[in-house]
């Protein structure tokens, strides 16, 4: 049996027991992707050829580092007794220092139970301890958020044949789509 040639794209794909043939939609958007190059892959030579088929197989279906798409996620802050007690003025700094609930204070400082800080930012308020105002900064600071620490700027992303097309591409496709691509 003689060796089909690449462009004998069903004799191929049989010999090579590989998957079907690209339909037209996702020839048309490999072809595309190729042309433009919108993720910035670099499918072509400096002088403006094309890479290697074997270059081109692993930019367009190997994953590569990209920013990450999805949005940072809020996390709540991270409750610090000292940025607390900034927010108060000196006078109610000296009556908070002597308050005999202040161990219990500092206790749920250090647990990030905002829901009992909550309750205490009241009660404090209620006795006079703190202003009003600075009840209302204790409180947008308990229940602040900042961008997840964790959250990674850059992610592992699909191939672009996958990306943009859905598919895997063949290494017996890039011929037929750098003749598409022009």
């Amino acid at each position: 049996m003689a060796i089909p040639a690449i462009g004998d794209y069903p004799q191929a794909r049989a010999m090579l027991q590989t998957s079907r043939p690209l339909t037209p939609g996702e020839r048309a958007a490999l072809a595309d992707e190729l042309t433009a190059d919108p993720a910035g892959r670099g499918y072509r030579e400096a002088g403006g050829t094309w890479k290697p088929t074997g270059d081109l197989f692993g930019l367009l279906n190997d994953g590569y580092s990209g920013p990450n798409p999805a949005p940072a996620p809020e996390v709540p802050r991270h409750l610090v007794d000292t940025d607390l007690l900034g927010l108060l003025s000196p006078a109610s700094q000296k009556r908070i220092v002597n308050y005999p609930n202040l161990p219990v204070i500092i206790g749920q400082i250090e647990a990030q139970n905002r829901a009992q800080l909550t309750s205490w930012a009241q009660v404090l308020a209620a006795g006079e301890i703190i202003t009003p105002e600075e009840t209302g900064a204790l409180l947008g600071y308990i229940n602040s958020t900042v961008p997840d620490p964790a959250w990674p700027p850059t992610v592992m992303l699909p191939g672009r044949a996958q990306t943009v097309a859905g598919v895997v591409v063949e290494m017996c496709d890039i011929t037929g789509l750098l003749e598409a691509a022009g």
